[in-house]
């Protein structure tokens, strides 16, 4: 199946909500924003919802690859972080 879907750019306030979310898990002050417009699934459930990424580092930067590889603590920062998105998100109501 081929689809051809613009690139979505992220909702700007769930984007600065997951960026709370990662300064709490990392303690970093200001973490990476990237300035890509999402692709794969997020273009099509933008259409239902607005919504936002978390990217994981991967070695070597390879992604979407058999030999994609990422660390187990940076697995465990990117659980803490979603998991603090999530409250967050909650607690902001509708």
């Amino acid at each position: 199946l081929q689809q051809d879907l613009p690139a979505t750019p992220c909702d700007a306030g769930l984007t600065a909500l997951m960026g709370q979310a990662v300064r709490t898990a990392t303690g970093e002050d200001a973490p990476r924003v990237l300035v890509s417009g999402a692709g794969h699934d997020a273009m099509v459930m933008a259409r239902l919802a607005p919504m936002s990424m978390l990217f994981l580092r991967c070695a070597g930067g390879i992604s979407h690859h058999p030999a994609e590889a990422v660390r187990d603590a940076d697995v465990e920062l990117a659980l803490r972080a979603m998991t603090d998105f999530i409250e967050r998100y909650e607690r902001r109501g509708p």
